[in-house]
């Protein structure tokens, strides 16, 4: 907020009187401490399946969950993922009223139906039939050993051990039904609050000698066992109101608050006590100091919203559960806010400075200035008048303490205040200043006070006297001033609306404005760090860093939290705090000089604001001082509506990371489960990832970044948002990978992942493009042997037309010679000496016949695949056979195919061989060729019951080659040739192989099976 808007035309009026004046001073008043914690509502709008909160959990991963009658919910710290369960009508069935973790972290669910167990997502549900003693589960507890224990409404209490229930229905002859809690205290005793009293289960060797004192005192129920081990009991109504009781060692001390008999307390890790009541709320309660009970009320200050459960959570939070409220959180404050409803005069603060004694003052936008005396828990308040004028100008806008302890407060349009024991007064002799709107007040290391007006520049006072006055005329950037600092050289530095101003020992002054480098010639605040260099903070350009004449600008494009910077502080931690529009803010020294060294491309700030216990995250600026640091190292800054101050200490330790979670998936908006591999069908689909982070403090602090492997080469960085978008996914094996970051920019180094695969369509798929490759191979293939099936057949039919004209013309030609020749020899009758000539002739022609047939078989068979092989087998059979007295016969067994002509020719030669040695050598009465088709092979079987002979002895004669070219002629089409035969027991020969040469199968390669 600026002092230019701030009853402007009210100070111009007052800004001409300079008469002398007093100040009043108001009586002290009490400083009541603002509340630690603030109370955040969550309800059915903000996603809770049902207002009514039952039980509260908290698992080791961090999330809370929560018992409705709607079923129970995760909770993350910002949305709710609702896990419930109904019937085939669509109720719910699972009525939640207590829970419980597991030290393995299983999570125990207690319902109107039972009792339920919920891990790895998956529900098992435990009833009467298995065992419990009633289906109403009001408690659940798990003790030191692990053991579960149940309470319920009509069938008392359970132990759940080794995977059996055990009833118990009494504790020594006391019989009780319901139960509403369980306690096990550090002595070993184990207290069961039945309803309208409890009862302890003392394991033998446990001490029991407070039992008896416990006794005598009015108690019905036992609560909690704090940390020093205290116990508290809940004291009904009765002699008096109801209230609670603590035994401790040596007494017993009661509390009636009369806060009505339905109470809860817990104690958070530092101590603090809670009280959880159906008509009052949440109250933190101090026993030592029973003037300190704290109400929490809710926003509207509703405080009967009826107390149900209460969680003190891992991180320091406080939860409760509530009976028509919803969930609230109670979280404590980094910041301390005062306000006028804590004692001070106004909400608005302009500026605030701490005193020698330890005092705090605290100016006010006409409201005066506040004395804070923190050792007395007291305010008293200045209001400057003016005497004689209309009204009063106490809008105080700047303050400073000079080596006297006198405190000088500067305001709008009413001039310098000097304020000493108690006593304030306007100061006049100062005219010479001619404004009286005061901005900035220094007091530098010489005693000398520095004066900083709207618009009459800089002046220099010592005492009551104007020493010199420095303007826009000596040098000065610009008359009106705004801030004002020392650094360690002596020289006054003086930040203006025109730019930044050096004023030297010597009294020359430098000037820097936007052509030297400055960001915006707005200048707010300065700091000098340890080494000298000089941190500028101004108004819309950001943060600067003056070093060795350099200016080197840091923004909001750069990573800073504002581009307003009102004032600047250190907190010895190494960060700069800093406060703008935006909020209050940190950035750590280290960054910021590694991104004005060019070593860093962004800083990381971290940004507070309502949620850490600003009422207002604005702060005011353009006064001074617009921020303080106290001797305690505490941080103090004016906001809008209050004065803040926080701890650094706590502000800076920094938690772990959040972990990280992928909940859910949607393929084109159908959402799947995200627990194990995803396959995802054809096509290209759009794809949602949905993740979360457990920050139940600050969620909306929580940064994220995700890549997808095998899509993005880099990490994407969304911020807060927890969806990530892929359109039109392309097919491929993919794995989303994302992690998260808390507020202070600390990266969990762990990752939660995903694998998916996105299936290629039918056409683009390995093993169908492998298919169609071997389809179109085979295709090949068979086109390749149908062109050599037609080439092949072209060659037999010109084998065929050669053999017929050897045969129609050669032949026919010579054996009509022969016979010519014969008739002629016949008829004629020549001298013997001359007739052995002409039987040559005959002889000659003969066997030139013989041969010539025997080149016209060689050509045909080839030429005769096209026919049946058994006509050919008996033409053979008839041609070597014929004229003996041999019987010779054809047999087929099943389907006749056509053969290769290799395969043919081949097992024809085989059996012509075969004929031949049975005509030779065999002297056989029978000769039976067997010629059996099979699926994949050819089988043909030549038996003969000749007189046979010895296969290792004559079939490896010299000279004979007979069976040696039958098992190479066998070995040309991948056939395998067997032999059987001995003396006086015929011969078999057997021929068996595939139709046609495999791609596993060579000629001239002998094929052993």
């Amino acid at each position: 907020m600026d002092a230019e808007g701030v009853w402007t035309a009210f100070a111009l009026v007052v800004l001409c009187a300079a008469r002398s004046g007093s100040a009043q001073i108001g009586p002290g008043r009490p400083l009541t401490p603002p509340p630690e914690f603030t109370v955040d509502q969550w309800t059915t709008v903000n996603g809770l399946p049902q207002n009514s909160v039952n039980a509260i959990a908290q698992t080791p991963d961090g999330y809370i969950w929560l018992g409705t009658f709607g079923g129970l919910a995760r909770f993350d710290g910002l949305r709710f993922n609702v896990v419930e369960r109904v019937d085939s009508a669509g109720r719910h069935v699972d009525r939640v009223l207590s829970l419980a973790v597991a030290p393995e972290s299983t999570l125990w669910i207690g319902t109107e139906n039972g009792l339920l167990r919920y891990c790895g997502g998956q529900f098992r549900l435990f009833t009467t039939a298995n065992g419990l003693p009633d289906n109403e589960v009001r408690a659940l507890y798990f003790d030191h050993a692990g053991t579960l224990w149940i309470g319920t409404e009509h069938g008392g209490a359970a132990r759940y051990q080794a995977g059996r229930f055990t009833a118990i229905h009494d504790v020594k002859g006391v019989p009780f039904s319901a139960v509403s809690s369980f306690v096990e205290d550090r002595s070993g005793i184990f207290w069961i609050n039945a309803r309208g009293h409890f009862l302890p289960l003392v394991s033998p060797g446990v001490s029991t000698e407070r039992l008896p004192e416990i006794g005598r005192a009015p108690f019905d129920v036992l609560l909690l066992e704090d940390q020093k081990g205290d116990e508290w009991f809940r004291v009904p109504e009765g002699t008096g109101p109801a209230g609670m009781g603590r035994v401790r060692p040596g007494g017993v001390d009661l509390f009636r608050m009369g806060f009505g008999p339905e109470v809860m307390i817990e104690q958070d890790r530092p101590g603090r006590y809670w009280l959880g009541t159906f008509q009052h709320g949440v109250i933190e309660f101090r026993p030592d100091d029973r003037r300190r009970a704290t109400p929490y009320p809710l926003a509207e200050g509703n405080m009967s919203y009826g107390t149900r459960a209460l969680l003190n959570g891992h991180d320091g939070n406080v939860w409760v559960g509530t009976a028509r409220n919803g969930l609230l959180r109670l979280k404590r404050n980094l910041f301390t806010t005062y306000r006028a409803a804590n004692g001070l005069s106004l909400d608005i603060i302009t500026t605030v400075m701490e005193a020698r004694d330890g005092s705090l003052w605290v100016g006010t936008n006409c409201g005066g200035v506040n004395v804070i005396d923190p050792a007395r828990e007291t305010v008293h308040t200045h209001l400057v008048t003016h005497l004689g004028e209309l009204g009063s100008d106490p809008c105080v806008f700047a303050m400073a303490q000079d080596s006297d302890g006198v405190v000088w407060v500067g305001t709008y349009g009413g001039g310098l205040t000097r304020i000493q024991n108690e006593r304030a007064e306007r100061v006049g002799g100062l005219s010479v200043l001619r404004d009286s709107v005061i901005l900035a007040l220094f007091t530098s290391r010489d005693g000398t006070l520095w004066v900083g007006t709207n618009a009459a520049g800089l002046a220099r006072v010592r005492g009551r006297q104007v020493q010199r006055v420095y303007t826009t005329t000596d040098g000065l950037a610009n008359n009106s001033v705004r801030h004002i600092a020392q650094t360690r050289d002596g020289a006054i530095w003086v930040g203006t609306l025109g730019g930044l101003s050096r004023l030297a020992p010597d009294g020359q002054i430098t000037t820097y404005t936007a052509k030297n480098g400055l960001s915006s010639e707005y200048v707010r605040s300065t700091y000098e760090d340890d080494d000298g260099t000089l941190w500028i903070g101004t108004y819309g350009g950001g943060l600067n860093r003056f070093r060795n004449g350099h200016f080197v600008a840091i923004t909001r494009a750069d990573g800073l939290a504002d581009n307003v910077v009102s004032s600047i502080l250190d907190d010895d931690r190494g960060n700069l705090w800093m406060s703008g529009n935006l909020g209050i803010y940190r950035v750590t020294k280290a960054q910021l000089n590694q991104f004005a060294d060019g070593r860093l491309r962004r800083v990381h700030s971290v940004l507070y604001g309502v949620g850490d216990g600003l009422v207002n995250a604005e702060t005011n600026g353009g006064f001074q001082p617009a921020g303080w640091k106290d001797h305690t190292g505490r941080l103090w800054f004016p906001t809008i509506e209050g004065l803040a101050s926080v701890d650094p200490m706590e502000a800076t330790d920094i938690p772990r990371p959040p972990p990280v979670t992928v909940d859910e998936i949607d393929v084109d908006g159908e959402p799947r489960a995200a627990g194990k591999p995803l396959e995802i069908g054809p096509g290209r689909p759009n794809v949602e990832f949905r993740y979360t982070a457990v920050s139940l403090s600050a969620p909306d602090n929580v940064t994220f970044r995700y890549r997808l492997e095998g899509l993005d080469d880099n990490w994407v960085e969304p911020g807060t948002r927890r969806i990530a978008y892929y359109s039109r996914l392309p097919a491929g094996h993919y794995r989303f990978v994302v992690t998260a970051a808390n507020r202070d920019g600390v990266w969990n180094p762990s990752t939660a992942a995903l694998n998916l695969v996105v299936l290629a369509p039918l056409y683009r798929r390995p093993w169908f493009i492998v298919g169609v490759l071997l389809i179109g191979a085979l295709a090949l293939l068979m086109v390749h042997q149908a062109v050599l099936h037609t080439r092949g057949e072209a060659i037999r039919d010109e084998r065929s037309r050669l053999a017929r004209e050897i045969h129609d013309s050669l032949l026919q030609g010579f054996g009509g010679i022969a016979l010519e020749l014969d008739a002629a020899s016949a008829r004629l009758s020549l001298p013997p000496s001359q007739q052995p000539l002409l039987d040559r002739v005959l002889a000659l022609i003969d066997r030139t016949l013989t041969q010539a047939r025997q080149a016209v078989w060689d050509i045909r068979p080839a030429g005769l695949a096209a026919a049946d092989f058994a006509i050919e087998c008996r033409a053979a059979g008839e041609r070597i056979l014929g004229g003996t007295e041999t019987q010779y016969r054809v047999v087929t067994h099943g389907r006749a195919r056509r053969l290769t002509a290799v395969c043919q020719t081949e097992c024809l030669r085989i059996i012509e061989e075969a004929l031949t040695n049975v005509r030779k050598h065999a002297a056989a009465r029978h000769v039976v060729v067997l010629l059996r088709y099979g699926w994949f092979h050819f089988r043909v079987t030549v038996r003969d019951n000749g007189q046979g002979f010895d296969p290792d002895r004559d079939g490896t004669r010299r000279g004979h080659w007979g069976l040696l070219g039958m098992r190479e002629r066998a070995s040309r089409f991948g056939a395998r040739l067997a032999l059987e035969s001995r003396p006086g027991a015929g011969t078999v020969i057997t021929v068996d192989g595939p139709y046609s040469l495999g791609f596993l199968t060579r000629p001239g390669v002998t094929r052993k099976d």
